[in-house]
């Protein structure tokens, strides 16, 4: 039986963690978001055994656009993962809760000011960068914060995932990322060395959401 299954009980009702949803909903109304935390940790379990496994070191992070809440990063704290965030909100969420900002990326695009900033500040791990603006507002911060920051470079590899066209965002002429087949990203990439502050230390690529085929 599948995790897609065993959300029906035996007489059809949709259950939660083993909870009746209709028994929760009479408990504390509606509407209300519940999660299963025993779910959620054997998940993590199960990306880190797999990265383990098929390819050593690296560093496994949950996407804050999943679902953002203190609980929820103290759950992520607790399994030793990282997070990723897109937003001065779920940056902050993270925070509040002590979650090591060492395991932070921040990306998204077009990126504020005041995002950047927040992100230097609490020395994330990495920030996403995906134009020319941002390299110069890390530069300036950096130097203002006296640090140096570590960036990954957000690339579009022409990939079209099975997935709605609209979420495909890889795909050629996508907004996103720069282009490896035009030769965008490997101008972009040559800039970097001009700013001091700025370390690159990989790419970054995002093909889509909702993939459900191979």
């Amino acid at each position: 039986m599948n995790e897609r299954q065993t959300l029906k009980n035996i007489n059809g009702a949709l259950t939660i963690g083993g909870v009746k949803a209709s028994d929760l909903a009479k408990k504390y109304n509606t509407p209300l978001y519940v999660f299963d935390e025993d779910f959620i940790s054997k998940m993590i379990l199960t990306f880190k055994d797999s990265l383990s496994k098929f390819y050593g070191d690296g560093m496994i992070s949950y996407a804050s656009k999943a679902f953002c809440c203190k609980e929820i990063y103290r759950i992520v704290k607790n399994h030793g993962i990282g997070t990723d965030v897109v937003s001065l909100g779920e940056l902050k969420t993270a925070t509040y809760v002590d979650f090591p900002t060492e395991r932070v990326i921040f990306h998204g695009n077009n990126k504020s000011f005041v995002e950047l900033e927040e992100a230097i500040k609490n020395k994330v791990k990495y920030i996403v960068v995906d134009s020319t603006l941002e390299l110069q507002f890390i530069q300036e911060l950096c130097e203002k914060y006296d640090s140096v920051q570590e960036i990954l470079v957000r690339v579009n590899p022409g990939v079209e995932a099975h997935t709605h066209q609209y979420i495909q965002t890889a795909r050629v002429d996508s907004k996103f990322g720069f282009s490896t087949s035009n030769g965008d990203a490997d101008k972009f990439i040559s800039l970097i060395s001009n700013y001091n502050r700025i370390k690159l230390v990989g790419l970054h690529c995002h093909i889509g959401s909702q993939i459900f085929e191979d």
